[in-house]
């Protein structure tokens, strides 16, 4: 697997979820966070590894560039915002499933 691979395979936000939802679970300092904190900082990891994604996939070429800033800021939200949508469907999915 390439570098490239790699920020395909973590755009994927499925992906992107799947590892917020490890740190949250896994990590000491996750875990002692109250659950509205502890839910705002799943909303910061999977933002940040859709926009890093994001920025991996445009730094190959497999974005077009976008033109102005309005549009840098258009795109870097609408990353962080889907993997931050699909990672609280995929919540929903495997935990409250559960109960």
């Amino acid at each position: 697997m390439g570098l490239q691979d790699l920020f395909v395979w973590v755009g994927s936000e499925s992906i992107a979820l799947t590892i917020a939802y490890q740190i949250i679970e896994r990590w000491p300092w996750a875990v002692a966070l109250e659950k509205w904190p502890r839910q705002l900082v799943s909303f910061a990891i999977a933002a940040s590894l859709g926009i890093l994604a994001w920025v991996g996939r445009y730094a190959y070429g497999m974005y077009p560039n976008p033109g102005t800033v309005l549009a840098w800021v258009d795109a870097l939200v609408a990353a962080g915002m889907t993997a931050i949508a699909l990672s609280q469907a995929g919540y929903g999915i495997k935990v409250l499933r559960k109960k």
